[in-house]
């Protein structure tokens, strides 16, 4: 059974959950916008993609995680992985799945966006540790909104790193995001634990609508 996503962005496949069912979407704001790539992309809906996302939850919370996604990746013959091109991590259970295994694939670097702070920090009081070969990188979960100083002095030390979508193209530093159909080609920054801070382009133009929509109300109410 395939539970890896394709992106023709990406030089990898990906793992992907239900927006809503993994929790993702109601702690970000980019979804609470419309502002969420996945949310707003048609395919998120088709019964072929719902189906492997509700499959990918069924697999995440069985006993067969590590050993069947092992297997799948390895079949790929993947150097690099994603997780959660939709999605986040559910829990702390799922979390600690995920690192063992990847801690399991120690020649696949992986790269885990998340705006779970609340269960990272529950991992990390725990005394959990994060694999050398895993990219944690917090995301901001606002167009816009930096990353509050007191998350990177909490989570730098653990090696999580961040990133955050801006409405300015020239301060992006994620070349993919500011063309059209734009790739990561040879570029590796978003699985490199040395790039700090990625900044993505806020992408897709039903997107960009919202986001207008949202600062020009955001102006009126200030002006008003």
């Amino acid at each position: 059974m395939n539970n890896l996503s394709v992106s023709s962005k990406m030089p990898c496949n990906l793992f992907d959950l239900d927006l809503i069912a993994s929790g993702c979407a109601m702690r970000c704001m980019l979804y609470l916008l419309g502002i969420c790539y996945a949310k707003n992309n048609p395919k998120q809906y088709t019964p072929k993609r719902k189906a492997i996302l509700a499959r990918n939850m069924e697999l995440l919370n069985s006993n067969r995680f590590v050993s069947e996604m092992r297997y799948q990746i390895l079949a790929k013959s993947q150097n690099v992985f994603r997780f959660f091109g939709s999605g986040d991590f559910p829990d702390v259970k799922s979390m600690e799945k995920i690192f063992k295994l990847a801690s399991s694939l120690p020649d696949v670097k992986f790269w885990i966006p998340t705006s779970r702070d609340d269960l990272l920090k529950k991992f990390l009081d725990a005394g959990g540790k994060i694999p050398d070969n895993v990219c944690v990188r917090y995301s901001s979960p606002a167009v816009n909104l930096p990353v509050p100083q007191f998350l990177i002095d909490m989570f730098e030390p653990h090696g999580i790193v961040f990133s955050q979508i801006t409405t300015d193209k020239d301060d992006a530093t994620c070349q993919a995001s500011k063309v059209k159909k734009g790739n990561c080609k040879i570029c590796r920054d978003c699985w490199n634990r040395d790039v700090k801070f990625v900044k993505y382009f806020v992408h897709g133009n039903k997107a960009q609508s919202a986001i207008k929509k949202y600062l020009n109300t955001i102006s009126n109410s200030i002006t008003a």
